[in-house]
């Protein structure tokens, strides 16, 4: 059909709908009463619809053309945010990177050959008297193809020691130099910042700066994020500290004699990879812009050499983010982190497997690692479209907002003299800590819900058992996961000779205290105390008084009717501890009296309550 594009049937009367027509809808939705003036809008507005981050970005709930950000320079052109290459992943998926660190020699070779075999393109190698032994590398990568085969070692404080044996891998097989790729994994600040030790340079550098020029694809330093990240950083905390690391990092080369274009790229850049998949993706743009920023007014020439000043990514999926509770559920979190990974342009990621935080993975859950990356590479095509956020309004926004946080951190870092002086003066742990903190109370709250751990949770599975890892206590900044307090209270629990039990005692009809038990039966397990719900009557007094702890449930009209006097009768029948599911309201006081000592309810402290309530069921601290 030849029809025109001016043709009546393409001209619809759809008026394109205005920022003002919808705030109107919502407003209508917000105050059903019509009570609230225009600030009380915009209060109401801010409290129920708008989100700020831990970095105080505020996210909004709708962005519009007038939320439009500049145009960015083109994927591969300086600063980097639309990608560090022309062609992205978009040929081969980006660089699926394995980590090994079973101290068995023989089963991590078989570990990495089944990697390789499966999927993965590069070798991440942690070495050390708690990891692989320095000098069994020689077996390790006996079975491996070193010229195709990227290795990136992570030795600590044996970092040269394990650079050597990696070179006389390459020479015993006869390798040149510029067949081999990878990293030789200094990370003197980091090694700092986990021992709690001050940092040397000067051995490492004087190994990059022999170096450099001979090994044309291997880089020597990591500036890694994951120290801080699992030490509590935000995210533009951890930019903030990654970006001052390769500033030093770059500094020391060129001090040390190498051409600062030569210097910035001995650098690659390790950062974490969170299940806020829009997060990560902003992150990682804007961790390229900054240290785009950093290589310009560093005097790299970013026009005229290509891919100068661009940052090389290595992206991790977060290990503070993993739970020994339920870890089937760290699958989905790993899938979406990868997917923010991929999206956000990282050049290598590492899929943790799903019972990392047990001990070491079995291969099962290696397979279910790696097979994560070719999903999403090989059916899921991300990797085809480079910078597939870009143009988002929200992503735009949020990319720029975090990179300016992160930006006035670094500066501010670099203004007390740097990383190295932010660590010895305690300055950096200390805002970690604080940060740790706060995440810590939204989780205790729940307003930072944990799938499988504070939400939903189950009492009746049996946990999953792996190799333990004999890994030391950090010296220095502590590695902190997010399920840790929960998974504390369960624990506990599991301890118990007995498990302890919570009495839902549900008053009213079925349609009116499902909810409440529902809710309350949710919160009571994730501290292990298992939850029965049974409905008030005089004839089961046996089976409520069975255990000492009791939950009345129902809805806020029958409490007014019916809450007090089953509260007295509960506390006749000689039951300890009576709680109650709801804030209480304008009975509270009359329930207290009656002998309630807990509401359970949206916005309190979880872990302070389910503490108190184990504590009320006689379980041993």
């Amino acid at each position: 059909m030849d029809l025109p594009v001016s043709a009546p049937a393409l001209n619809t009367d759809l008026d394109a709908p205005a920022l003002a027509d919808w705030r109107a809808l919502v407003n209508k939705v917000l105050d059903r009463s019509g009570s609230l003036d225009s600030a009380g809008l915009d209060r109401a507005f801010a409290r129920r619809l708008t989100t700020t981050t831990a970095d105080g970005v505020t996210l909004s709930p709708l962005y519009t053309h007038a939320d439009e950000a500049p145009e960015r320079a083109t994927p591969g052109s300086a600063p980097f945010t639309r990608g560090s290459t022309a062609a992205g992943s978009v040929i081969a998926g980006w660089d699926v990177r394995a980590l090994h660190a079973d101290a068995d020699a023989n089963a991590t070779q078989a570990a990495v050959l089944a990697d390789l075999e499966g999927g993965a393109t590069s070798l991440w190698l942690k070495l050390g008297s708690d990891a692989i032994a320095i000098s069994d590398l020689p077996t390790i990568l006996e079975p491996v193809l070193l010229d195709l085969a990227a290795v990136v070692l992570d030795a600590g404080d044996d970092a040269i020691a394990a650079a050597h044996a990696l070179e006389d891998i390459w020479s015993a097989r006869g390798l040149e130099p510029h067949q081999v790729s990878g990293n030789f994994g200094f990370d003197p600040l980091g090694q700092a910042a986990r021992n709690g030790t001050s940092p040397d340079l000067i051995p490492t550098v004087g190994f990059a700066v022999a170096s450099a020029e001979r090994f044309a694809h291997m880089r020597s330093f990591v500036a890694d994020g994951l120290v801080l990240h699992e030490a509590g950083a935000t995210d533009a905390q951890e930019l903030a500290g990654v970006i001052a690391m390769g500033t030093e990092y770059v500094r020391a080369l060129v001090d040390a004699g190498l051409s600062v274009d030569l210097a910035f790229t001995q650098v690659e850049f390790r950062l974490s990879a969170t299940a806020d998949q829009f997060a990560t993706i902003a992150k990682l743009r804007a961790a390229r812009q900054l240290w785009s920023r950093v290589a310009e007014v560093s005097g790299v020439q970013q026009d005229a050499v290509a891919g100068a000043g661009a940052m090389r990514q290595h992206v991790v999926t977060s290990w503070s983010m993993l739970s020994r509770r339920d870890p089937w559920v760290n699958l989905l979190r790993g899938t979406v982190a990868a997917f923010g990974a991929g999206v956000g342009g990282a050049q290598s990621v590492t899929v943790l497997p799903f019972d990392a935080a047990l001990g070491l993975p079995d291969s099962m859950s290696r397979r279910l690692a790696r097979n994560t990356s070719a999903l999403l590479i090989e059916e899921s095509h991300v990797g085809r479209v480079i910078d597939p956020a870009g143009g988002s309004w929200f992503v735009e926004n949020l990319t720029q907002e975090v990179a300016e946080a992160a930006w006035g951190l670094f500066t501010a870092m670099e203004g007390r003299g740097g990383f190295t002086a932010d660590l010895a003066s305690g300055d950096l742990a200390s805002s970690l800590a604080q940060s740790a903190r706060e995440r810590a109370v939204r989780i205790a709250h729940r307003r930072d819900p944990l799938t499988g751990v504070s939400e939903f949770p189950d009492v009746h599975e049996t946990p999953l058992v792996r190799k333990a890892v004999s890994a030391p206590e950090p010296r220095g900044l502590p590695r902190v996961r997010y399920a840790e307090g929960f998974e504390r209270l369960r624990d506990r629990s599991d301890a118990a000779p007995e498990h302890p039990r919570v009495v839902l005692v549900a008053i009213g009809e079925v349609s009116d205290y499902t909810a409440r038990t529902t809710f309350a039966k949710n919160f009571y397990e994730a501290g292990g105390i298992r939850a029965e719900t049974i409905p008030f009557a005089h004839s089961a007094r046996a089976e409520i008084t069975a255990t000492g702890l009791a939950c009345i449930c129902s809805s806020d009209a029958v409490y007014a009717d019916q809450a007090v006097a089953v509260a007295q009768t509960l506390t006749e029948w000689g039951i300890k501890h009576v709680h109650l599911a709801g804030p209480g309201g304008d009975l509270k006081d009359a329930l207290t009296q009656a002998g309630v000592s807990v509401f359970v309810s949206l916005g309190v402290d979880v872990i302070d309550v389910l503490t108190t309530a184990l504590n009320e069921c006689g379980v041993a601290q």
